[in-house]
């Protein structure tokens, strides 16, 4: 048993302050033309990410990571421990658990279902889902798989207070998708479908539920069939199988001066909210594949990934597993998304143009009280270094 403590969060909060750093350092402008001025890269720019890791770590961070992958750039880098106890350091190849990032890797399992045509997007999930969960989701009829991904259906998060209390209860159990469907089936929706957003994590369990329906293999396996396998990511894992894996780092919550090690509620955790391990580099890998590459997502289907619903007020950047900002220059973007649970906090962020584009994923196995500053200082201190030395591209 421990203190009850809050660390859900929205993705877009996580990173909001990040975006509008990246968006103010493209703001200047010369009315005089100027030659161009090569970017500068290599051992300086390495020597000062690293060192911004290691300032993080020896504030307290137990540990960090951080993979960056330019056109003409790349980096990756670690600091810290494996485990408090031990002091095993950190490799390259440590896995960190995503929290919420796991969303995209689902979402885009998905589509990759929908193009191989074992389901559609737009089908009605009380086609797929069997009557004993479809007939306990009011107006089911009128909600989507399209509608799941992108967070319109208008179906309540589960994770609320039931789920906190189960949780905090025994954060040990191993929870399946089908054991929270209790905590949100027969509850009213919050809104029409497809007339607001509202993120909610159950979602993503039903996406996760129809995929395995349609499909016949679990998430997890769809997960590796269609995104670890192609990729050749050696250091990701989705929920069961990462179970008892070397080189996953321990997370650690402070509970308001208890410092809790989290890696046992992590290591087997399979929800499709959730569920993915990764180390930085692997993390980096896949999205920059996914967004620019063509071994995932053609570009069709990557055209479904990116197409935000613009539901409610303010119009929802939120596409089918990603945030999707324009930026202030024609055809420029920031992809993102990012996670936090008890003990771990990652993102992701991916910045484009049409001649140019620049991956940030940054994982660290910590969260809550000091450890959140720390993480949000190591933040700014990543882009500020990018935008100094014009490695950001120019959105």
């Amino acid at each position: 048993m421990f203190t009850k403590i809050q660390t859900r969060i929205d993705g877009s909060q996580l990173v909001a302050l990040l975006v509008l750093a990246i968006l103010v350092a493209g703001c200047s402008s010369s009315s005089s033309p100027v030659a161009p001025v090569a970017k500068p890269a290599g051992p300086t720019v390495a020597g000062r990410l690293q060192a911004a890791l290691d300032q993080a770590v020896s504030g307290g961070l137990p540990g960090a990571a951080l993979a960056v992958r330019g056109d003409d750039f790349s980096f990756d880098g670690v600091a810290g421990v494996e485990d408090i106890a031990t002091a095993v350091p950190l490799t390259r190849n440590h896995r960190f658990y995503l929290g919420s990032i796991g969303k995209t890797y689902t979402a885009v399992a998905t589509i990759r279902l929908a193009a191989d045509g074992l389901l559609s997007l737009d089908d009605p999930i009380t086609r797929w889902l069997p009557a004993a969960i479809g007939d306990r989701i009011p107006g089911g009829d009128a909600i989507s798989i399209r509608s799941l991904l992108n967070h319109t259906s208008g179906i309540v998060d589960f994770r609320a207070d039931e789920w906190d209390a189960a949780f905090i209860e025994d954060p040990t159990i191993h929870w399946a998708n089908s054991d929270v469907l209790p905590l949100f089936l027969d509850k009213p929706l919050g809104f029409l479908p497809t007339t607001d957003y509202a993120y909610s994590n159950s979602n993503y369990v039903l996406a996760a539920l129809i995929a395995e329906q349609a499909s016949g293999l679990a998430m997890q396996d769809l997960v590796r069939n269609y995104i670890i396998a192609p990729l050749g990511l050696q250091d990701t894992a989705h929920g069961y199988e990462a179970q008892g894996l070397a080189n996953f780092a321990h997370g650690y919550l402070d509970g308001f001066g208890d410092i809790i090690d989290t890696a046992p509620w992590y290591n087997h955790y399979g929800i499709a909210d959730g569920g993915m391990q990764s180390s930085a580099a692997d993390l980096a890998a896949f999205v920059r594949q996914v967004l620019n590459g063509d071994s995932v997502l053609n570009d069709p289907q990557r055209a479904e990934f990116l197409k935000p619903s613009g539901a409610g007020n303010p119009p929802s950047i939120y596409g089918l597993g990603i945030e999707i900002i324009a930026g202030k220059n024609p055809e420029s973007y920031i992809y993102q998304h990012a996670g936090k649970n008890e003990g771990y906090q990652a993102l992701f962020i991916h910045m484009a143009t049409p001649t140019e584009s620049l991956t940030v994923s940054l994982c660290v196995s910590a969260s809550v009280g000091d450890y959140d500053i720390l993480y949000e200082q190591l933040n700014g201190a990543v882009m500020d270094i990018l935008a100094d030395v014009e490695l950001l591209p120019g959105v």
